[in-house]
This record gives C-alpha cells, structure tokens and sequence, in this order.
C-alpha cells in the first residue's frame, strides 16, 4: 500500500506544471475582462474586486477576488450566468459588457457628477 502511494505521488509530482497564465501573445479567453475592470472603476466610488465578489455572492454566484482578477486580465473563461451577474451587479446591460466599445459607457451607479 505504502508503495503505490509513494508512486502515484512521484507520478503525480513528475507531471509538467500546469500554466497559469497564457503563454505571451495568446488572445484573452474572455472578451468582457477589459471591459469589466472599466465598469468597476467608473463606480462613483470605484468598487474594488473583494465588493464585487460580495455583490456577485448576494446573486448567487460565487466569485472570490482571485477569480475576478484572473477574468479582468482575460486569464479564465466567463460563463453566461456570470456574465448576466456581472451585469445585475454592476447596474448595466449584459450587452454592454460583450461590446468592444466599452470604454465609452458607464454603469448607472458610476455616472460622474460634473
């Protein structure tokens, strides 16, 4: 018994590391993690990753920072749900964050006073 277990870990442990990051170059795996992190920022106040977690758990979705950091940087797939919690969360339409002209919205929570 002892010496399966030692194999299986020595087996387990020669296996290449598993990436964590796209190689240099790759497209994102996602196309709403730019646009994301503008949404959060243009909050008035910007909310940080940690209260959008909280917001995402409150609809069901659980989050944690990490798992929104590795969606902004376009690190990690985003399913449909999540991507209509992101929406509720953030105040806007889903549409919003799947358009490449995010940069020139702005949720309703986050519209500046001038």
């Amino acid at each position: 018994m002892f010496f399966k277990r030692t194999l299986l870990l020595w087996a387990f442990a020669k296996r290449s590391p598993v990436q964590t990051t796209p190689p240099s170059g790759s497209k994102p795996r996602n196309v709403i993690g730019k646009g994301l992190k503008e949404l959060r920022k243009q909050c008035v106040p910007p909310i940080t990753q940690d209260q959008l977690s909280g917001r995402l758990a409150k609809l069901g979705v659980q989050l944690d920072r990490v798992a929104i950091a590795k969606i902004e940087t376009g690190r990690r797939c985003v399913f449909d749900y999540e991507v209509q919690a992101f929406a509720v969360a953030l105040e806007v339409d889903a549409a919003i964050l799947l358009s490449p002209t995010l940069g020139k919205t702005q949720s309703k929570m986050g519209k500046r006073n001038p």
